[in-house]
């Protein structure tokens, strides 16, 4: 018997997350050779890249990407177009600014690699708006197709590039840049030739540039930019602030040990975390309703929790073990800075799929409060952490100031939706309370057994073990929806 019944919606889930799940088994597949063919003080080089470029791609098209997810079938292309005009303008200025700075070097200077961020950062753009695109059209399947072929892409050419030349930041950047090139001409072409079946009579991708009706679409949802940029620059900044600090306390090395740690908590979370969250916006804007909305929510939240909670306790007891077993001796110490970051990684897994009610029901002002509050706190416990001169200190710190602001986005929505927040804590941990016997095994494995390989494959076994148990599991999901 199945653990849980597959709907629509967990269909849909499914077509997103297989893509997903396949392009995290091939990252990770070839993530040993890529982390003993480039060294952590290349990894902590590229990784700043990436921090940075992650928080500058948020204003790229001013969040207009995300209204593509709900637009209608009129106004769909032409919210496409006023997209890509936009990143295209901003591509071109960050491309001034960047060869400004290369003329002051002397003053400021500047490493090579920074000069493909106004190239990186446009096909970034491109890509998250052809997602956005083909999501709001439903194009499930061509999801999944791309993302694993994206990831295989980058995989792949950092692999080759770094055999063919010195590994260094720009070839590790200059890798995945080519990958996102060759994917987003596979997915324009695709829509472009207006193949791929769909439930709206527009198969085809157009770019239309009528004014009058570019102005139209944008007034009609100029919310986005308004109330979205700040909102997603403070909570994408939030995100890559830990990078910024460790390169200025402590250096590229520890850097390196970071982002490695970093990116292996983020495999699972995009693995669950991103495919939920599309479907379920989509779904949310398709069928609002309080009760629909609250069941939904209390229903994802129990599904991840059964996925998350017991990888997230793996990492968090054998983190070491597992990294320098799978990425080499000495990448030990990302080991223990993603075993840090577990339990934080698991109360974002949950989070990050309903966060998207924020704009369903209207919330979008509070929602960049409580980002800004966020921001303003890690911001705060990091510079702590970097006094302490300590980056396990400083990641304890950054681990529990997310765990506090994710958990309270997680209690004001359920409280918006109606949700008995006792009652779904009480089945929540009677159903979960097989967990403690389980991290008993765990640390037990980890005490009495000293061949490092047995203890990763016994935890590995226990964890496999709890997981069926736990799916099997229902949470009433109704029971805890107070109006219903």
């Amino acid at each position: 018997m199945l653990p849980f019944k597959f709907s629509i919606f967990w269909k849909n889930v499914a077509k997103v997350g297989s893509g997903t799940t396949i392009a995290q088994i091939v990252s990770l597949l070839l993530g040993p050779l890529i982390t003993r063919l480039y060294s952590p003080e290349v990894f902590g080089a590229a990784g700043l890249f990436l921090s940075i470029s992650g928080v500058i791609v948020i204003i790229s098209s001013f969040r207009l990407e995300r209204a593509l997810f709900l637009v209608s079938e009129e106004n769909r292309n032409y919210l496409f177009s006023i997209c890509i005009i936009i990143s295209t303008v901003f591509a071109l200025l960050s491309f001034v600014i960047i060869l400004f700075i290369g003329f002051i070097y002397p003053i400021i200077k500047i490493e090579n690699v920074y000069y493909l961020l106004p190239i990186y950062i446009y096909f970034i753009s491109l890509y998250n708006i052809l997602y956005a695109y083909i999501n709001g059209l439903k194009y499930y399947t061509l999801i999944s197709v791309t993302t694993v072929i994206l990831s295989l892409l980058v995989s792949s050419s950092r692999l080759g590039f770094g055999y063919l030349f010195e590994s260094s930041a720009e070839v590790y950047i200059g890798a995945e840049l080519i990958a996102l090139l060759l994917i987003v001409s596979m997915i324009i072409i695709a829509l472009r030739q207006g193949k791929i079946q769909t439930q709206y009579s527009d198969k085809t991708l157009k770019v239309k540039y009528r004014l009058s009706n570019i102005i139209r679409v944008f007034n009609v949802y100029k919310s986005f930019p308004k109330f979205d940029i700040i909102t997603s620059l403070l909570n994408s900044l939030s995100w890559y602030l830990p990078s910024y600090f460790i390169a200025f306390f402590f250096g590229n090395q520890i850097l390196g040990f970071y982002t490695l740690g970093f990116a292996m908590v983020r495999m699972p979370m995009n693995l669950l975390g991103k495919a939920i969250g599309d479907v379920f916006y989509k779904q949310a804007t398709d069928d609002f309703s309080q009760d629909k909305l609250g069941f939904r929510a209390v229903s994802t939240i129990d599904k991840l929790l059964s996925f998350g909670i017991l990888p997230s306790i793996l990492l968090a007891v054998m983190g070491s073990d597992i990294f320098s077993l799978v990425f080499g001796q000495n990448w030990e110490t990302a080991g223990t800075y993603s075993a840090i970051l577990s339990i934080w990684s698991l109360i974002w897994l949950i989070s990050s799929p309903i966060s998207t009610l924020f704009y369903v029901i209207d919330e979008q002002e509070k929602f960049m409060l409580i980002v800004l509050v966020g921001t303003v706190l890690r911001f705060f416990v990091l510079i702590v952490g970097g006094f302490f001169s300590d980056p396990i200190i400083m990641i304890v710190l950054f681990s529990l100031a997310g765990s506090l602001i994710y958990g309270y986005q997680i209690i004001f929505l359920l409280k918006k939706l109606k949700v008995d927040l006792s009652l779904l804590l009480v089945q929540l941990c009677r159903k979960n309370f097989y967990i403690v016997l389980v991290v008993i095994a765990l640390i037990l494995t980890k005490i009495l057994l000293n061949d490092q390989l047995q203890r990763i494959i016994i935890s590995s076994l226990i964890v496999v073990v709890g997981i069926v148990y736990l799916l099997k599991k229902e949470t009433n999901a109704k029971e805890v929806i107070s109006n219903i």
